[in-house]
């Protein structure tokens, strides 16, 4: 059934050898994810404190699949970075650069030729001009060279890149998933304490839907049937004068 499912609606056929690992295990987590909040959605009135906190445990689970998955990628993608950093002569044509560093040093011997007046072949013009010949040569190989380089730089930054991003996902459904298992934890916990004291469940039920309601961990909740705190009159102390004057009477 989940592999007709993830099929139909995210085109991934879980049976083929050759799907993408990391494709069928986001398109799980997105179903646990889904089916979750559907069953959160579909809650009645009458859900219990327990029945919220099972809810509350998968879409924790299922953040944290999906944290699990990104941290992986994340650390993936820094290897890849570092790979590429290690490496910065990858994309260099070494025998370009060789030839390049040649006819620069010949362009210098055919400069001094033509500074001490000539050859007997040569003139010092020709030679200057020889020599321009072989920088602009040089130049030629030298090009490609730079540019292997420089290849390496976006590729290392687009890695670093990607990495930052997925961590920073990951951090965000990690933070969220601890949350869930904190509020399950907490509403289940609570829920057993008031059955223990003798609360009836309906108020049991009533407590738990309040504090979902109001997004707030069950500990932070007042308490059904809790003491209300009212503030002190001052009719102590009007008595205490009545009874003064009372006993001035007398």
């Amino acid at each position: 059934m989940a592999g007709g499912e993830l099929r139909e609606r995210y085109g991934i056929d879980v049976t083929n050898p050759q799907a993408n690992p990391d494709a069928v295990r986001a398109a799980l987590i997105l179903r646990e994810r889904a089916e979750a909040e559907a069953t959160q959605a579909a809650a009645t009135p009458e859900k219990s404190g327990r029945g919220q906190a099972a809810v509350e445990t998968a879409l924790a689970g299922a953040a944290l699949d999906e944290a699990a998955r990104l941290d992986a990628r994340a650390a993936s993608e820094r290897n890849d970075a570092q790979a590429i950093a290690a490496e910065p002569n990858a994309h260099v044509d070494t025998s370009r650069t060789d030839r390049a560093a040649e006819l620069e040093l010949q362009a210098r011997e055919y400069d001094s030729q033509a500074d001490a007046g000539g050859t007997p072949d040569r003139t010092p013009d020709e030679l200057r001009e020889l020599a321009e010949d072989a920088r602009a040569q040089a130049q030629l190989h030298r090009e490609p060279a730079e540019v292997g380089a420089a290849q390496g730089a976006p590729q290392q930054a687009g890695a670093e890149t990607s990495a930052a991003s997925d961590q920073g996902r990951a951090n965000a459904d990690r933070s969220a998933g601890e949350s869930h298992y904190d509020s399950a934890e907490r509403r289940t916990a609570m829920a057993a304490e008031l059955g223990r004291q003798g609360v009836p469940q309906q108020t049991v039920d009533v407590r738990m839907r309040a504090e979902v309601s109001h997004g707030r961990p069950a500990s932070e909740a007042p308490v059904q049937g809790q003491q209300v705190n009212v503030p002190q009159t001052k009719r102590g102390r009007g008595a205490n004068r009545a009874t003064e004057r009372t006993q001035q009477d007398r």
